[in-house]
């Protein structure tokens, strides 16, 4: 909130609302995400700015501490672990920011089919068991997922790719549930890039069919835990001392 200039420090560890701060209190947001932030140039500056933090951690020989500095690592008030604990949150940070940059890029037939590989990983499914409607056919959904081999049980896809500072409303929701109806099915996910309003999130709750609404941030998050437009680039293991191991040894 700080990078969006919604609120500023008075002195250390404590903070106050700017104007901006007042005006977006006032009017009463239901709930604030990183999507919601980028709204403002001054948060979408910072955002960019930590894209290209890992890579110089990873790229360079410089120590990631002199690059980014996060903590101070010289402290005893942090143990190895959780220094190396918050490397991984700033990297995990900006790789969803850099994923969100890329599904804004592509094309929207090239968004559905991607959020419908993520929702077939996500559900343990192949890929052949996707099928891209397309929009000459979809009838107010992108693609349906197929969660068994009869193609009886299936799950339908709503996917749109919308800047950040759109809102789904409760009438696309209502919509898509209508959908459902047409294909027999009480089953559906929504997919955004950016977010759904209060009575959209209330349309889904009340619903008498199982809706997901996937926002910006989750799809990111979805991505990663998945490797979907990403991978792995290393994996680091912390040993530690097996007390178990040694107390068997004194014991006999």
């Amino acid at each position: 909130m700080t990078a969006a200039q919604l609120i500023e420090s008075t002195e250390r560890g404590s903070f106050r609302l700017t104007n901006r701060g007042r005006e977006l209190l006032n009017s009463n947001p239901a709930f604030l995400t990183v999507n919601f932030l980028r709204r403002y140039k001054e948060f979408g500056q910072f955002m960019a700015a930590r894209v290209s933090e890992p890579s110089k951690i990873m790229g360079n020989s410089t120590s990631p501490i002199e690059q980014s500095n996060p903590i101070d690592d010289t402290s005893s008030e942090f143990t190895p672990e959780e220094i190396m604990r918050q490397y991984h949150e700033q990297i995990q940070g900006s790789l969803a920011t850099e994923l969100h940059k890329r599904l804004m890029q592509l094309s929207s037939t090239a968004f559905e089919k991607v959020v419908l590989e993520l929702v077939a990983k996500v559900f343990n499914v192949s890929t052949n068991g996707t099928k891209h409607l397309g929009k000459s056919y979809d009838g107010g959904v992108d693609g349906v997922v197929y969660q068994d081999v009869l193609e009886l049980d299936r799950l339908y896809i709503q996917a749109k790719r919308l800047s950040a500072d759109t809102w789904v409303s409760a009438q696309q929701v209502r919509e898509f549930i209508g959908s459902l109806d047409k294909h027999h099915t009480n089953k559906g996910v929504f997919v955004t890039t950016a977010d759904f309003s209060a009575s959209a999130r209330q349309e889904a709750l009340k619903a008498s069919k199982n809706i997901a609404l996937i926002h910006g941030e989750k799809l990111t998050q979805l991505m990663i835990s998945h490797h979907v437009g990403c991978e792995i680039r290393e994996t680091f293991y912390i040993s530690r001392i097996d007390e178990d191991f040694f107390n068997d040894w004194n014991e006999n």
